[in-house]
């Protein structure tokens, strides 16, 4: 699952939360624009940051290149 984290949005923080059921099978990436706040993906969860460039299109392929 791909995740598009705007400049400044937090709503993916909520979104995680919900999505802590999912097991190892599946993937969550969060492509951003910037590097991740110190918290933001917990160890516990199947989730990673990627920084990409500016762009929803772009960070969307970002993503889906790895």
């Amino acid at each position: 699952m791909i995740i598009p984290v705007a400049p400044g949005e937090t709503a993916w923080r909520d979104l995680l939360v919900d999505l802590a059921p999912l097991d190892e099978r599946h993937e969550i990436v969060l492509s951003a624009t910037a590097p991740p706040p110190n918290d933001a993906v917990d160890a516990t969860t199947n989730a990673r940051w990627l920084v990409a460039p500016a762009g929803r299109a772009r960070q969307m392929n970002a993503a889906a290149a790895i």
